[in-house]
């Protein structure tokens, strides 16, 4: 846990736009294809696009549209709704935060009748990051 602990907050030493650059990097490495990172500004919520390689091969070049948040504090409701509104048709959408999520936004992400937000909290991002050996040594 300590290990985590330590990628956690080298991920909070990055400057937002760099954290932005990391997890497009941490997606491809990870293996997703087409991996763009959005422009810094204006770029409606969502920070990068890419598209489900053929390792997850059911869902093979399905558009995930991601919002990056390099944020201490939790997750609300309000950013999954935002980011829901800001998918293309059938892509689905994951925010990924180095914080946590509150229980409203873990509500919202599996709303019945909403497509599904995924949520991938610090801890989580941390254990990735860890587990496919990209990134930080520790």
């Amino acid at each position: 846990m300590e290990e985590l602990e330590v990628i956690r907050r080298t991920m909070m030493g990055l400057a937002p736009r760099q954290f932005e650059l990391f997890v497009g990097d941490l997606l491809q490495h990870c293996g997703y294809d087409d991996v763009c990172v959005t422009r810094y500004s204006a770029d409606g919520g969502i920070d990068v696009n890419a598209t489900v390689g053929s390792r997850i091969w059911v869902f093979e070049r399905t558009l995930v549209q991601v919002q990056a948040k390099r944020w201490l504090h939790s997750v609300g409701r309000k950013e999954v709704a935002e980011l829901r509104g800001s998918l293309k048709p059938f892509a689905g959408g994951v925010i990924l935060t180095t914080g946590h999520f509150s229980r409203a936004a873990v509500n919202e992400a599996s709303e019945e009748g909403k497509n599904p937000i995924g949520l991938v909290d610090g801890i989580k991002l941390s254990r990735v990051v860890l587990e496919s050996k990209f990134g930080f040594s520790v």
